[in-house]
């Protein structure tokens, strides 16, 4: 099996892919990395049709039996790694076990990737500013790694949906796509949708950059006469408001590094920024919430003679239990182009991910670092059910993840912060030991995506049927006045014989009707198809609300899809009166 591994943006976001035996990726890699050693690899897949493509930098004998392939793109000469982006999504998805790492005696141990037996195939096609991509360069490189014979795709990517065209020809051939949703949240609409696997970050994040953003904190107020050797203490809730927050602490590193400051201690309500070490460097960063800071605060009014030690950054095990959480930067649903897809997909890990670059290993954030995580996921699947679809692999990611594994609130980091729904995370966090057997699979054959291709290319807004009947393992609801049906197929990919009965939560003031309520499969019958009608009982114009159905057998198998719905009064927004 090969696998793809793509891992760069339109602008670059984040993400990546993996397989059990090969993957790809389109941000170049830096192949000396410990992390891609082909020891214990046997010899390159016979059904493996690419290239190691020389350019500068850059031999033909640095591919070994583990990068098995690399080509270059957009009139660049080499497919090494300028940027770290696409040697640490790779390590992520794919990297192999390597002993003893750590970024500066932090989170020392081991190193591996998702599925470190995955080969990767590298199609470096992204080389313009801030890691941003040449749409026709990205489109070579699709129909390359589809020709080379690639299982997985992974796609670290933001921007426009250019690639969805693509993708259907790559999902016709068997390949799974996974795409980075995106690094620009908090706010709604914020994640472009694509066919495939879109994802967040699990953990608690940051906001993105604003360029022309203005910044309120100006420079005269850290000065060397009041920071030279000090602490700085800044406590400002309002710039948080307006600001990015990494913005913002960029400024506030910047100013008291040249006014000769030992260290910061900032007030946020975003920890996890995307390039934090990065921002900070040598100078000790110290980021607390709002209600440890006016703590802080008081303590300095009342003693201004207060002393800060500063000690080495440890590596801290808790022997506790936290929820996850959605990172501030992880883009959110509705999808602004197509909003009866329910996305983002899934969630998975993206926050300081420890993996490979230059030199050698290092911390980086976004929905990049969360994508070889699934891609990664993909890959072992595909290993393990080679048989699988695309869609079913999808399938089984999606309708196996977790909502609330540790029974604590799961949050959404942002402003303000607040408990999690489907458009932080779709069906929930990654769960690999839960996809392996999910039971139940929403299967969908390629040539359905047709009708609701050429509908979008139409702008043909009476396609309802090809959208809300496409078999997905999710249901959204845009609109909903009368009562609407849906329709589902799933099909048994577990044991041969099993009964499995409908388990609904419905969105409040809707009401769910599933039909039938129990469905039976056998050794001669491994598909079963059934309807959902959905009725509002609601009196005024609603926002989005969420439920979900799930089909249970009883046992292990607990098969549930998430659902959004948007009740109205009325879809006339004009009158002829």
């Amino acid at each position: 099996m090969a696998i793809l591994l793509l891992a760069t943006l339109l602008p670059m976001e984040t993400s990546s892919v993996v397989s059990q035996q090969n993957a790809s990726k389109k941000v170049g890699i830096w192949s000396e990395s410990a992390s891609f050693s082909d020891d214990g690899f046997g010899p390159v897949p016979s059904k493996w049709k690419g290239t190691c493509q020389a350019g500068q930098e850059f031999k033909s004998n640095l591919c070994n039996r583990k990068i098995i392939g690399a080509r270059w793109y957009d009139g660049h000469l080499k497919p090494k790694d300028t940027n770290s982006h696409g040697t640490h999504v790779a390590s992520t998805a794919a990297g192999a076990l390597v002993p003893n790492v750590s970024f500066h005696g932090l989170a020392t141990g081991y190193a591996r990737g998702v599925a470190p037996h995955a080969r990767l195939a590298i199609y470096k096609a992204c080389w313009g500013p801030g890691g941003s991509c040449n749409e026709a360069a990205v489109l070579q490189a699709i129909d390359h790694a589809i020709h080379d014979g690639v299982d997985i795709l992974s796609l670290s990517l933001g921007g426009p949906s250019f690639e969805y065209y693509t993708s259907l020809h790559a999902v016709n051939q068997g390949i799974t796509l996974v795409f980075s949703a995106g690094n620009d949240g908090s706010a709604p609409r914020t994640g472009s949708i694509r066919y495939s696997m879109s994802q967040n970050i699990t953990t608690t994040g940051m906001g993105f950059i604003t360029p022309d953003a203005s910044m309120t904190l100006p420079s005269r107020l850290i000065n060397a006469t009041l920071a030279s050797g000090k602490i700085v203490f800044c406590y400002n809730p309002a710039p948080m408001t307006t600001i990015s927050p990494i913005f913002y602490t960029s400024k506030v590193v910047k100013y008291a590094k040249e006014a000769g400051a030992k260290g910061i201690i900032l007030a946020t309500y975003a920890f996890d920024m995307l390039d934090a070490f990065e921002i900070c460097g040598s100078m000790s960063c110290v980021l607390v919430d709002f209600d440890v800071a006016t703590g802080l605060y008081y303590a300095l009014v009342q003693n201004t003679e207060l002393v800060v030690k500063v000690t080495p950054a440890l590596t801290w095990l808790g022997n506790g239990v936290l929820a996850p959480k959605i990172s501030t930067f992880s883009s959110r649903g509705p999808s602004p182009l197509f909003p009866k897809f329910l996305k983002p997909d899934v969630a998975a890990p993206g926050s300081n991910i420890l993996a490979a670059v230059k030199d050698p290993y290092t911390f980086k954030s976004g929905t990049s670092m969360a994508c070889p995580h699934v891609s990664g996921v993909a890959a072992l699947l595909k290993a393990l059910h080679p048989d699988w679809s695309p869609a079913i692999i999808k399938s089984a990611i999606v309708t196996t993840a977790s909502n609330d594994r540790f029974g604590l609130p799961i949050l959404a980091d942002g402003l303000p912060q607040k408990p999690v729904d489907l458009f932080d995370y779709g069906g929930g966090f990654i769960d690999l030991n839960r996809a392996v057997d999910p039971g139940l699979a929403y299967d969908v054959d390629p040539k359905d995506y047709i009708p609701f291709h050429d509908c979008f290319l139409a702008g043909n807004s009476s396609c309802e049927s090809e959208s809300r009947n496409l078999n997905i393992p999710s249901i959204a609801i845009l609109n909903l006045k009368e009562p609407t049906t849906v329709l589902r197929t799933v099909t048994n990919v577990g044991q041969a014989d099993a009964i499995y009965k409908a388990v609904v939560q419905s969105p409040p003031g809707v009401q769910i009707l599933v039909e039938p309520s129990i469905l039976k499969f056998s050794a001669g019958m491994n598909k079963q198809s059934f309807k959902v009608t959905f009725t509002t009982t609601h009196k005024v114009q609603g926002n989005y609300l969420f439920g979900s159905l799930a089909w249970h057998d009883g046992g292990a198998h607990y098969v549930k899809i998430p659902i959004a719905v948007r009740s109205v009064l009325s879809n006339n927004y004009y009158s002829d009166v």
